[in-house]
């Protein structure tokens, strides 16, 4: 293996320790979102919140936890694939340096489209209504959860990335390169006959 591969292995490594790192994060994050966006919007809402009755009350607390089980696995699913964080050496519009997983735009509609969507079914079908907050929907979180900072492994999952994309924009070169070096020996080998 050249020096090259082995850089290119290497890096591909960390960016998926990186990624794993954020999803599982991440998959514990969502578990207990749905509580804890409820509550938050129960207790903003006092007029509404009056009016559910404590069977209610109990029920959608019920369907928290069980909404953030769901969330948990489908979280993980979503982010299983290797060649989805590989796949950001290519993405477009992705910032060299960010704390933030929103500007990873791949990564982060993928787990919004799993989060809101349940989320907000659950909310308006108990009479919580929309979203108060800006930005709406779910948000990266910013604590330690496990022992990890979402943002500090965003950052290391960025600057991976950029670190890969140079190591690739070599291998291509250097591909390049042996492709005219190939064809320069055939060019030269055909030469005609005087």
């Amino acid at each position: 293996m050249s020096d090259l591969e082995t850089r290119l292995h290497a890096s591909r490594r960390r960016l998926l320790e990186a990624a794993e790192d954020i999803r599982e994060l991440l998959a514990v994050d969502v578990q207990t979102y749905p509580d804890r966006e409820l509550e938050r919007r129960f207790l903003s809402q006092p007029e509404a919140a009056a009016a559910l009755e404590d069977a209610t009350v109990g029920a959608l607390r019920k369907g928290a936890k069980q909404l953030g089980q769901t969330l948990t696995l489908a979280v993980r699913a979503a982010l299983e694939d290797e060649e989805a964080w590989l796949g950001l050496t290519s993405a477009a519009g992705l910032p060299a340096e960010s704390k933030d997983l929103r500007e990873v735009g791949p990564i982060w509609s993928t787990v919004r489209g799993i989060v809101d969507g349940q989320f907000e079914a659950l909310a308006q079908g108990h009479g919580l209504g929309e979203d108060d907050r800006e930005p709406k929907g779910y948000a990266p979180p910013r604590r330690f959860i496990d022992r990890r900072y979402l943002p500090a492994l965003v950052e290391a999952l960025l600057r991976e990335v950029v670190a890969l994309r140079g190591l690739e924009a070599e291998q291509g070169a250097a591909v390049d390169e042996a492709r005219k070096r190939s064809l320069a020996e055939r060019w030269a080998a055909a030469r005609p006959e005087d």
